[in-house]
């Protein structure tokens, strides 16, 4: 209709998808005021029908438009067109009126379209099937509900369904059953962390739940079994041997103290290692020996015969470096002279003397280091001495002079020898005297020394310096030394305009920035700098709501009602200001709330957290955060649980309650109770078969044949559409045939019986006036023929094998004669 001036309205009594577009009413006159949105013919056929009808392109077919406008146009369009197939559309001017045939499916009784305008047409629209294929993924456990299905198993279902406009749709769909996940994770955090990932937020040991859901929507049940590992403290004590360096547990250091690390334990976890090192000297020994010529010295690892000087390179009891230096000296044979002397009363008998009286004596011995010697001895008798002794130790030592052992301050006795080798009585005094242990606490400003004490030391730490008493003993001292640092200080400070900022060594009254040289509390330098700000009065104009009931104390108020006050303060600098409060007081609320959950639930709205029927109360704040009393009457609605029990006979659906199966098995429903709670429907579906006999009989000319339902006596095929005891179709055929005459027929009159029955491997079939060969024929209780074969005439008996039948009911046709068979 491009260019139809002529056009005034459109009447549509058809079901047609309400888009239109393009140009095919451009230019005609009122078009926006028709009943059916402007827009292009082409594009709502060959597009918007898409729209409605997806995927149900058949084929591309083409109509002609002949238009007789005001202006005598014409053209043509081709059209591809979805849902139906256009035949051809042919126009001719007739006053501006037309009648459109919409098939939909029934030629006999089209629908139709009235268009007014300069031009008419008619379509034919031919139904055609429509193939939609669909595929959807569910969740284990749910059910597919859209496009007609109810199904909830995986698999290719199809529904056979009409589109809008009556034409055939055959819909498959595609389902996949995604399955529930569940995932179980091992996690191990440290002591005082938390775990956070996989949308936990824990921080102590046990086992936790999160409900998720999977990448696919389904339910993800992550249940996380969290270990807590503690932070790990370790005090470590090791000695090095002196110029050697400790490298273990993350340390390299070579001097004696105490020293920290903080490393991760093999858990992950913050592991702090305190190292107290001691430095162990090396040992220098020197060593004096002599030997008699020709003998060697063997000793502390040595093996020399001549004198010289000889090292060797140990280690001291503590694994350190010990060098021991020999200077080995080598004695010639020696001829010696002794001055001796004895006590009155005793006998010298050394060096193979035995005489008690003075004088001079002569012996053939050896030296004092060993070696041959000529000794002479001039002998003294001396008398015997008495000796008092006052001495003095250390705490932890002995004194053992004189013969001595003892650690105790007192007084002791020995009787011993004098120098002169007489008895001597010797008397000991003995003092203990302590030893000392100092503890030093100093501080000095950084850049300074520490030379205190013995002491040399300008880093803040922990010294200490081994020295002796005045008595000799040991004296320990230990330092820690603290290094102050200089301080440098900034103020910021405001003075209200007229006065004068006086603190910190400053007598300032106008803005700017200020400097003092001063000394911290540690006596280290200080330097202060002074920003100075001069401050004006203020008036401030307060604007406040309370709630009913409260009052107003900021500022230096205390009022309740709502007014206009005025205060006489000070600025938040501390200068004069004059504020004034217009307070507004806000009433408090009172909510009643009516609520339903379902059982199982938990109500989480407006401030609650509760999952039991009754009335609850949350004390709130309004937006204006004054008192909102909300009161909650929670009603707590059942879930239900329905089990059905139902049959439908083989080839039919169940479709009832939600439902649309076709076999034997038990399915479930996930509904909703009409309080929108869970409903869940099980139904346990029984599917009962349907049977098909075919009976072939034989009667003679005027006989009727009776049985099974029947009751006929001329020749031909009969039905009988009866139904089984569960109600579904038992359809029976009968082919009769009549013999002419008498003369024609062999009675056969029979008499059957089958032993056992019920049977498990075999029966035994018995016939008793079997007078032609007849068939014999077992079927099963759907009516389909399992095997047949034929009897002579006189056969009176026959055995049946069984033993490839499972359990059941089956029918045995002898002839025209029937028996029910049970096999166990």
């Amino acid at each position: 209709f491009y260019g139809c001036n002529g056009l005034t309205s459109i009447v549509s009594n058809a079901v047609v998808p309400p888009v239109l577009g393009g140009e095919v009413f451009s230019y005609s006159n009122n078009y926006c005021n028709t009943t059916v949105p402007c827009g292009s013919l082409v594009a709502y056929i060959a597009s918007s029908w898409n729209d409605y009808f997806p995927n149900r392109i058949t084929e591309v077919l083409s109509f002609d438009l002949s238009v007789a406008a005001n202006d005598d146009s014409s053209g043509s369009v081709s059209v591809e067109t979805q849902s139906c197939n256009v035949r051809t559309l042919t126009a001719t001017p007739s006053s501006c009126k037309s009648f459109v045939a919409w098939n939909d499916g029934n030629t006999d009784n089209p629908r139709t379209v009235t268009i007014t305008s300069d031009t008419s047409f008619t379509a034919i629209f031919e139904s055609v099937e429509i193939s939609n294929d669909i595929t959807a993924a569910i969740c284990q456990g749910s059910a597919y509900t859209e496009n007609g299905f109810n199904v909830s198993e995986a698999g290719v279902y199809t529904q056979n369904l009409q589109t809008i406009n009556g034409c055939d749709s055959t819909v498959t769909l595609t389902l996949t059953v995604n399955p529930v996940a569940t995932t179980t994770l091992q996690a191990a955090i440290c002591e005082g962390t938390a775990y956070t990932d996989n949308g936990f937020n824990v921080s102590e040991a046990g086992v936790y739940t999160q409900n998720l859901q999977a990448i696919n929507g389904c339910d993800s049940i992550v249940t996380l079994t969290l270990t807590v590992n503690p932070v790990a403290t370790t005090n470590l004590t090791a000695a090095i041997c002196q110029g050697e360096t400790y490298t273990e547990n993350g340390f390299n250091v070579s001097e004696a103290g105490v020293y920290t690390q903080n490393l991760q334990a093999i858990n992950g976890c913050d592991s702090t290692v305190t190292l107290t090192l001691t430095v162990n000297p090396v040992a220098t020994t020197a060593l004096q020996a002599a030997i008699c010529e020709g003998t060697a010295y063997t000793e502390n690892g040595f093996n020399v015969s001549e004198a010289g000087v000889y090292t060797q390179n140990l280690q001291a009891i503590n694994g350190c470096d010990s060098t021991v230096t020999l200077t080995l000296t080598v004695n010639p044979v020696a001829t010696t002279a002794l001055q001796a002397a004895i006590c009155e009363g005793t006998a010298y008998t050394e060096n193979g003397f035995n005489v008690s009286e003075a004088g001079v004596y002569t012996q053939n011995l050896q030296t004092i280091n060993g070696c041959d010697s000529t000794v002479t001895l001039t002998l003294t008798v001396n008398p015997v001495a008495t000796t008092a002794l006052q001495a003095a130790i250390c705490e932890g030592t002995a004194y053992t002079d004189n013969g001595f052992n003892v650690s105790e301050a007192g007084v002791y006795t020995q009787n011993l020898q004098a120098i002169n080798g007489c008895d001597s009585i010797v008397t000991l005094t003995l003092t203990v005297n302590p030893v000392a242990t100092t503890a030093l606490q100093a501080s000095i400003c950084q850049g300074e020394t520490y030379t205190e004490n013995g002491f040399n030391v300008s880093d803040a730490g922990v010294y200490t310096q081994n020295l002796q008493t005045i008595n000799g003993c040991d004296s320990t001292v230990t330092l820690t030394l603290v290094v102050n640092p200089i301080a440098t200080t900034t103020l910021q400070a405001a003075i209200c305009e007229g006065e004068t900022y006086t603190e910190n060594g400053f007598n300032v009254s106008e803005a700017g920035v200020y400097t003092q040289n001063l000394q911290t509390i540690n006596g280290c330098d200080s330097v202060v700098t002074l920003t100075l700000t001069v401050n004006h009065v203020a008036t401030t104009a307060l604007q406040a709501a309370i709630c009913e009931g409260t009052a107003y104390t900021e500022n230096g108020f205390n009022v309740s009602e709502a007014g206009v006050y005025t205060q006489n303060l000070q600025t938040i600098n501390g200068c004069d200001s004059t504020v004034t409060l217009t307070l507004t007081v806000n009433p408090v609320a009172t909510t009643a709330l009516q609520a339903s959950i379902c059982q199982g639930e938990t109500y989480t709205e407006n401030g609650f957290n509760v999952s039991e029927a009754g009335v609850y109360t949350q004390n709130l704040q309004t937006i204006n955060g004054c008192d909102s009393t909300i009161t909650l009457t929670l009603t707590v609605n059942p879930v239900a649980t329905t089990a059905l029990q139902a049959s439908i006979c083989e080839g039919t659906a169940y479709t009832e309650n939600g439902f649309n199966v076709s076999e034997a098995g038990v399915y479930t429903q996930n509904l909703q109770t009409i309080n929108g709670c869970d409903s869940v429907v099980t139904l346990t579906l029984t599917v009962n078969p349907v049977y098909s006999f075919t009976i072939d009989a034989t009667i003679n000319q005027g006989e009727t044949y009776h049985g099974n339902g029947f009751e006929v006596s001329e020749a031909g095929t009969y039905t009988q559409n009866l139904q089984t005891v569960n109600g579904c179709d038992s359809v029976i055929v009968l082919n009769l045939t009549v013999n002419s005459s008498l003369g024609d027929v062999v009675a056969n009159t029979i008499e059957v019986a089958l032993y056992p029955n019920p049977a498990e491997n075999y029966t035994v079939l018995e016939v008793q006036g079997l007078k032609e060969q007849t068939k014999v024929a077992l079927f099963d209780v759907r009516g389909r023929k399992l095997r047949e074969f034929d009897l002579s005439a006189g056969t009176e008996s026959v055995r049946l094998d069984l033993r490839d039948l499972p359990s059941g009911v089956y029918t045995l046709m002898i002839g025209n004669t029937t028996k029910k068979l049970i096999v166990e």
